[in-house]
């Protein structure tokens, strides 16, 4: 069998003829598939935030801060996850607005901070949790929900 230089035109045509295809047409979905790819491509992970890197669905590994490549196209998925905000969880009690005067919620939330002592006395206790992020792949892959997990730990 000689083995000559094949035009891509030769190959090509019989395909473009079967399905009247125009060929500038095939050229512009091409673009449009790269154009696409690009612009998924790129992510940036703020600084606050540590990146959690899925490839289909698996995890493959965490992004620092900064702009970081990824496969496009929905390959890979990048969660940020929050880690050096301090999350805050109350009981008893709801702040409606923080500030030098801070305003609470006329809501009673009696039922969060009523307790029973060990010698059977009723107190009111109101109380906060804070915590912070400490492995982002724990707290997406092992709990549905952080708050609720505080609150029932609580």
């Amino acid at each position: 069998m000689d083995f000559e230089r094949v035009k891509f035109d030769e190959i090509i045509y019989p395909w473009r003829k079967r399905f009247k295809i125009k060929f500038s047409f095939l050229w512009f979905i091409l673009a449009i598939l790269i154009i696409s790819a690009l612009f998924t491509s790129f992510y940036t992970i703020g600084t606050n935030e540590v990146g959690v890197i899925l490839r289909w669905g698996k995890f493959i590994g965490k992004a620092l801060p900064g702009l970081h490549f990824k496969l496009p196209l929905g390959i890979d998925k990048v969660i940020p996850v929050k880690v050096k905000y301090i999350y805050k969880e109350e009981f008893g009690f709801r702040t409606k607005r923080a500030g030098v005067r801070t305003e609470y919620e006329e809501k009673e939330f009696e039922d969060e901070s009523l307790m029973l002592t060990g010698d059977l006395n009723v107190l009111d206790v109101e109380w906060v949790v804070q915590f912070r992020i400490k492995d982002p792949y724990k707290v997406l892959f092992n709990l549905r929900n952080v708050r609720k997990a505080i609150r029932d730990a609580s």
